[in-house]
């Protein structure tokens, strides 16, 4: 999330705006206000811009800011207003085009809500679309500042409709979910080197680089002195950029040239971004199967965990569900599903990926489950497991917490030039740090399990081949006999997996095991991070706790000083994204589930005593159309999901031949 500098500018002179674009309103458009800048004279071309996180697009056109826009040379500026929004990491209700479920203060990029950020681009390319019909291709232009220019990039790299006329990104980069695409306009990039948000040299470098591997017209300019807020160098660019001014006195920009070595190795870590796209998806799909059959909406009885895997399984493998999958992840090239896994129970275990069991055992109703996803494509390989957990106990939720801080400690000890002896050792020390952190919570039972906490390079992988299946049960007998204890079971099984990987066999031949004398390097690696609670009895009716695991595709940049961070950013391991409550006293945790269960009570109350013309007065506004559209509102709203993506079945047909054949 933003840091508190970019909370220094508060918005200014809001007021509610309606949409100036032209043709039939849509639902999609009704949250999006904009606020235009005419055209002087004949219109010729139409700007796009969007304000930076907490900011107002209303600030950017007040007489008193004509320091920015004057509408000259037949240019239409429509200044985009956020919606307002509660985030997350701060609970704080404000403009934010979508929302920051962490707040990493610069250190590295938060996560987003992916939903919110798919839903504004949506909207984004409606209204570009009708602006092409009134300039036609090449007069279209998009840009933005700080959170507001990732929506820009995201926009623009992803548009496919007329030649857009160009990009602009002020103080911003490319998320990891934003795919680098190449793209037949110019892209004209600035940034301060002194940005504490998205510092340059730290972290925002590599979106850049990983655009310039693409060969589109990018050109990047950076100023020494400059932090992330800085009204008047904006002011300065948004008047030599759009005004045609001379540079003023407070833009001393110089050009970034990247080296060829930058530029590759930007390359190939899109290419494991493209694969962790479609496992961030896909991992998506999974937990709205499984929270699915633990909601009862399908089914009263209970389902096997191999079925809902099955569904995932037979879900991807449509055509139209496949191609909107490559598609969203960047590029054309087919992936496969190599792993797809749910456990649980006590032996429940990932070290270095679950062992694949047979049988049909059924989803438990309480507790958790481990979900596993591993993605092949382009020869690279993504893996995501995540343990989310309905009706958590206070236990549970301590544990995770752990589990996740101990996650991000490992993640920033995991840099180029570190042994991996060094690393292995660093992880020992955050476990036990970690265990030792619980006795504030007044649970000991906590600190009698253990941390794992283990690192795997991922190899390239021959897309050619068949996936070589995951060791059976079957396979690991010799090693796994008479061990009942659960708190030797992943020990035994990690050395199990260990002699499969050094052997003949190879069964893991994707995850290389690196050895305790061999440097951290840059490129992809598979971070491990597990929690195996001590072997207890069940209290009541509620089994006893499991073991709770976490594993990302991380990235290792290549140079000293640079944070890795994990590729599957957008897929939040974060706790409001993993438990679910069920049930009548189970309240809402999504803003819009918050509101329409206030209004539903807010409707109940008035019906029964509507006799004041207080009460009439409600509820002529409870019974308006944009109301009663919330309130009939399917209580998923995963519009950026199954509802798009199954929606888009048509669409895939009619677009694509070799689909509809």
């Amino acid at each position: 999330m933003a840091s508190s500098s970019k909370r220094s500018r508060s918005p200014r002179g809001r007021r509610k705006t309606q949409i100036h674009t032209p043709g039939k309103e849509k639902h999609h458009r009704r949250w999006l206000d904009t606020v235009q800048v005419p055209a002087q004279g004949e219109h010729t071309s139409t700007l796009f811009y969007f304000h930076g996180f907490m900011r107002d697009a209303h600030s950017y056109a007040s007489p008193e800011e004509d320091r920015y826009w004057q509408g000259d040379g037949g240019l239409k500026v429509i200044l985009v207003n956020a919606p307002q929004r509660k985030v997350t990491a701060s609970r704080d209700v404000t403009n934010a085009w979508y929302d920051y479920l962490t707040d990493k203060a610069g250190e590295l990029c938060d996560v987003v809500e992916l939903k919110h950020l798919e839903d504004v681009v949506a909207a984004v390319h409606r209204m570009m679309a009708d602006e092409f019909e009134l300039v036609g291709p090449g007069n279209v232009s998009i840009g933005g500042y700080s959170q507001g220019g990732t929506i820009a990039l995201h926009a623009g790299l992803t548009w496919k409709g007329p030649k857009l006329g160009a990009i602009y990104a002020i103080a911003t980069t490319l998320l990891t979910t934003t795919p680098a695409l190449k793209v037949d306009c110019k892209v004209r990039a600035f940034h301060g080197l002194s940005d504490e948000v998205f510092p340059f040299d730290r972290w925002a470098h590599e979106g850049y680089a990983r655009l310039a591997a693409t060969g589109t017209d990018l050109e990047l300019q950076v100023q020494d002195g400059v932090y992330h807020v800085d009204d008047d160098w904006e002011a300065a660019l948004i008047r030599m950029l759009f005004r045609g001014e001379e540079p003023a006195s407070n833009l001393k920009l110089r050009k970034v040239r990247m080296s060829q070595c930058d530029i590759d190795f930007a390359a190939n870590m899109e290419l494991f971004c493209r694969a962790t796209r479609v496992a961030v998806k896909l991992m998506r799909r999974f937990q709205a199967l499984v929270e699915e059959e633990w909601h009862g909406r399908a089914t009263n009885a209970q389902v096997s965990m191999a079925s809902i895997c099955a569904q995932l399984q037979k879900w991807q493998a449509q055509p139209w569900a496949h191609a909107a999958l490559q598609r969203r992840a960047g590029g054309t090239a087919h992936f496969k599903l190599s792993t797809c896994c749910i456990q649980s129970g006590s032996q429940s275990s990932c070290w270095p990926l679950p062992v694949a069991e047979e049988g049909e055992q059924p989803l438990p109703r309480e507790s958790s489950v481990v979900l596993t996803l591993g993605v092949k494509r382009s020869g690279r390989l993504a893996i995501l497991t995540r343990t989310i957990f309905v009706h958590p106990t206070r236990e549970e939720r301590v544990a995770y917490r752990m589990v996740c801080a101990a996650f991000e400690r490992a993640l920033q000890e995991l840099h180029p030039g570190i042994a991996a002896s060094t690393f292995r050792r660093l992880c020992t020390c955050i476990a036990e740090e970690q265990l030792q952190a619980v006795t504030q919570h007044s649970l000991s039972a906590l600190q009698r399990g253990q941390m794992k906490i283990n690192v795997w390079r991922i190899g390239n992988v021959n897309v050619d081949k068949e996936s070589t299946p995951l060791p059976s049960a079957q396979d690991l007998a010799p090693e796994l006999q008479d061990q009942e204890s659960q708190q030797t079971l992943p020990s035994t099984f990690y050395n199990a997996v260990r002699s499969l990987i050094r052997g003949g066999r190879r069964k893991f031949s994707e995850l290389v095991e690196i050895a305790d004398d061999e440097l951290i390097q840059g490129g992809a690696y598979f971070l491990t991070i597990g929690y195996i609670p001590a072997a207890v009895r069940a209290v009541g009716k509620r089994a006893a706790m499991n073991p709770i695991w976490v594993q990302d595709t991380v990235w290792v940049q290549s140079r000293q000083g640079q944070r890795s961070f994990t590729l599957t950013q957008n897929s939040s391991k974060e706790e409001s994204c993993v438990m679910y409550e069920y049930g009548p006293e189970a309240e809402p945790k999504h803003d819009v589930d918050i509101a329409k269960k206030a209004l539903t009570e807010i409707q109940e109350i008035l019906n029964a005593k509507p006799t004041s013309a207080l009460a009439k007065e409600l509820l002529e506004v409870v019974q308006r159309e944009e109301v009663q559209e919330v309130l009939n509102r399917d209580a998923d709203g995963e519009e950026g999901d199954e509802g798009v993506m199954e929606g888009e079945e048509e669409e895939e047909k009619e677009n694509d031949p070799e689909i509809e054949g």
